[in-house]
Formats: structure tokens, sequence, C-alpha cells
């Protein structure tokens, strides 16, 4: 079984690695080599042109895909007399444009050249495919003189359709991967109560290879659409029954530096929380549920002085047969303020009121508040404040540092009195997470990432004085991963 998740974890790292290579979403131009140039004043302002004769061609690279232009001048000497002009480009070794056009002066002038003139502008324009490719301008006729040109290049009005993806490898260390209380941690070590504990250990090491695909079209600076997929596995390398994996479908809908909508499923096909007390069996038994959620949200995008997102969620819960009283539905509703004070740093203030309506019985004609089985309905608050800063430089890699804290109190509603519900009337659990990674660049389409989390529960009650010995726990995660991205244009 092990030997069968490192194989997987390790096939998840070739897949990435392979798919390593990526596409520069074009416009930018890279010219063949060093070459002079010349002035040419326009309406007082000052652009640097190249020289193109016959006998010498301009060679640059451009990346793809984007819009090539190419702005032409003839440089006139001492007669004025019109001309006609040809001129080719020539892209990765293909003619692909060639115009013939009757040029005269124009209203520039040559600050370094006094004597000649420019020609008026003549504007080519071609549409550069995605990839890196060699253009070539040359000057076709005549075959003695100069033209000076200007090359430049944007992004298409709308960019084909492009794939990203996502592949990330990674270990961590979980001191508590069942969440046991400390109490339930030194009855496991002495070896006492084995049906609660059918257990190879408290602590684990998980793999958690992950892979995601994007499918995305934009209109620059106007709107991108984007259709996600993707799914992440945690694999325990001495508690197999602690493995699980989430699967995400994402749709996301953005107008650049104005607003976003995004909506999300999720879903674990199976998760094993541990061995819980079965009254109908009368003994420990697993329990374990899958879960499927769907979540909205929407909000503004570095448009207003504080970016606000609303979000809200429908989450259900199924459990296996044994333990059906904890199904339920849960609802969240929330919203999160965002504020950039600098462009390396931004800090995210959230609050999130969610609901969880369990079912709280397991046999027909039972209700909620009749049976004698548990109820885990419940309200909860939480709060959440994120920091990210782009660190600069480590070593000579790009580093990001991100913080995150989460404190959450909940309230447990069971209409149940303490005879029948003693582990949930007038039950109030409070929860502390802490995060902190940090990411550094390992080239251009790859980045290293080491993170810590902490987590702690204390739970308190009015009917179990006790009732922290048992539900109290704290556990502490920390772990590396390798991510490699990249991109490719669908043209």
């Amino acid at each position: 079984m092990n030997r069968d998740r490192l194989r997987l974890a390790a096939l998840a790292l070739a897949f990435s690695t392979a798919l390593a290579p990526s596409t520069a979403i074009g416009g930018k131009l890279y010219p063949d080599e060093p070459r002079a140039t010349v002035a040419v004043e326009v309406a007082g302002r000052s652009y640097r042109y190249f020289p193109v004769t016959a006998a010498e061609p301009l060679h640059a690279w451009i990346d793809g895909p984007a819009v090539l232009g190419a702005i032409a001048r003839w440089r006139f000497q001492a007669d004025p007399a019109p001309i006609d002009l040809e001129i080719a480009v020539v892209v990765d070794g293909v003619d692909r444009w060639r115009y013939v056009f009757r040029t005269k002066p124009g209203r520039a002038r040559y600050p370094e050249l006094p004597g000649a003139t420019p020609g008026k502008a003549e504007v080519i324009e071609l549409d550069i495919p995605s990839g890196r490719h060699e253009v070539e301008v040359r000057l076709v006729a005549p075959t003695a003189g100069t033209v000076d040109v200007n090359l430049t290049s944007r992004p298409p009005s709308v960019l084909p359709w492009r794939l990203e993806w996502r592949g990330a490898v990674g270990a961590a260390y979980h001191s508590n991967i069942f969440r046991y209380s400390d109490s339930d941690v030194e009855d496991f070590l002495d070896g006492l109560r084995g049906d609660r504990f059918p257990i190879d250990g408290v602590d684990d090491l998980v793999l958690e290879p992950a892979a995601r695909l994007s499918l995305i079209r934009e209109e620059p600076d106007r709107r991108v659409t984007e259709l996600r997929a993707g799914g992440a596995f945690h694999l325990a390398s001495v508690n197999g029954q602690k493995s699980f994996s989430v699967l995400r479908l994402a749709f996301r809908e953005e107008r650049p530096r104005a607003a976003y909508l995004e909506a999300e499923y999720r879903g674990i096909p199976k998760y094993h929380l541990r061995e819980l007390w079965d009254v109908d069996a009368g003994e420990y038994r697993a329990c374990d549920f899958q879960k499927h959620g769907f979540r909205i949200e929407m909000g503004s995008d570095r448009s207003l002085p504080v970016d606000v997102a609303a979000f809200c969620s429908y989450e259900i819960y199924w459990y296996n047969p044994g333990f059906v009283e904890y199904d339920a539905v849960a609802r969240s509703l929330g919203f999160v303020a965002t504020v950039r004070p600098r462009k390396d740093l931004r800090l995210d203030a959230g609050y999130t009121l969610r609901s969880s309506a369990a079912r709280g019985y397991d046999e027909v004609g039972e209700t909620r508040c009749t049976s004698d089985d548990s109820d885990a309905t419940y309200d909860q608050d939480a709060y959440e404040l994120r920091l990210r800063w782009g660190g600069g430089e480590w070593w000579g890699h790009r580093a990001v540092v991100s913080l995150r804290t989460e404190y959450r109190r909940r309230f447990y509603l069971t209409e149940k009195g303490p005879a029948a519900d003693p582990y949930h009337a007038g039950r109030r659990d409070e929860g502390l997470f802490l995060a902190a990674r940090v990411g550094i660049s390992a080239g251009e389409s790859a980045h290293v990432v080491g993170f810590v989390e902490y987590r702690r529960r204390t739970v308190e009650s009015d009917v179990l004085a006790d009732i922290g010995a048992v539900k109290d726990y704290t556990a502490l995660k920390a772990g590396v991963r390798l991510i490699v991205e990249g991109v490719r244009f669908l043209d």
C-alpha cells in the first residue's frame, strides 16, 4: 500500500515536470542583435527607428500571440518626389506580408540628419500566432536608399483559448492526524482501549500530489473567462485509512480592475474521521463521510480603495451506516475586505457565518427532537486575517511570504436534554488556526513552498465539566511542496 502511494507521488512529480515548459503571453519584442537607430521627431516627440536597406534587413524575435506593427518611413534625401516603396515581412522564413505603396515626404523630421526628410508613415499590421517567432522586415524596392522602421507589438483584441496547468507534489508531517485529545494520545501510547484506537500511530507523514487544469479565454484589459478542474490527494504513509482526495470544478468570469464572479464545486468522495462510539451497536466503529460543496463568490477587483467580496456556500455531508444521524446540510455567508497599501503587500480580513443542520435521528418514525441520537446542529462565527508579502529576492530567487490566522466560535443548538445528548447539549467550541508559508521561485515556471500550520480546539459544556479532556486537541503540520506551472495557447 505505502509503495503504491510513493509510486503515485513520483508519477505526479514526473508529470508536472514534463509539463513545465511554458509559453509567454505575447507581445514582447527582442531585437536579434544591437544595431544603430535614428531619431524621428513627430509632433514634438522623439521616437527611435531602425534603418533598413535592401542589403541589411531588420531581424527581431516576438512572443505571440500578438499583433506585430511596423511603422515605415522612407528617408528622402535631396529629391522630394514621391516614390513606390515595396516592403516584405517574413515570419519564420515564410514571406507573410508584401505591400507596395506610394509614399511622399511627411511632417516629421530627423533631428540628427540635416537635409533628410522622413516620409509619411505607412503602417503594417500582422497577426502573430503563439510561441516565439523570428521576424524579418526587408526592403524589396527600391534597391538603393533607406527606409526607417519602428517595430511595435500589442496583444490581440481577443487572445486564443489557452490551457494553463499546475502540478504539485509535496510531503507534510502531521503531529496529530486523527486530532485526538492529550488523554486519548496517552491511552494509545500506553496500549489502552485497543477498540478505540485501531491505528498504527498518532502522527503521520502524508504525501500530497495535486494537479489543476484551466481553460482560459481573455480579452486583454476587458474580460477573462476561466473553466477550471483539479484534484488533490492526501496519502497517509502510516495510517492508510486517513488518505483522501479532493476534487474541484470552477467557473470564473472577471472584468480586470472592475469585478469578478466565481462558482465552484468541491467534493470529497470519502473522508475517515476516526473510530466513534456507535450507541446502537454498542461498540466503536469507523466513522466516514462524503462531502459535496457548492460556492458562489463575487466582488470588486482593484476598483475600490478597499475591495470587497461576498460569498455563500451550500455543503452536504453523508455519513456511513451507523452514523447517519450526523448527515448534515451546512450553509455559509461571508465577506472579505482587501487592501493593498503597497504593490507588494496585500491584507485580507473576513467574516463567515456558518449554520449546519444535522439529521439527528437514524430510524424511521423518529425526528431530530424525539430520537435518542446525537444532534450536531450548530451555528459558527469565523474571523480570518491574511497577509501576503512579495519579499523581493532571497538568495537570487523571488520570494513570497503568506501569513493566515482564523478564529472560530461554534455553538451547538440541539434541543435534546443532557440525558439524551450530553456531548452536544450546552456545548461551545473555540478553534484557532495559524499558518505561515514561504514560496521561493525555482526558475520561470516552478517554485518551492515551505509551510507550517497549527490548529487548536478547546471545548466547554454546561453539562459535562470535563468534556475538554476528551474533545480538546492541538495539531501541528509542516511540510514542503514543489509546484510546476505552464501555459499553452490552443491556436
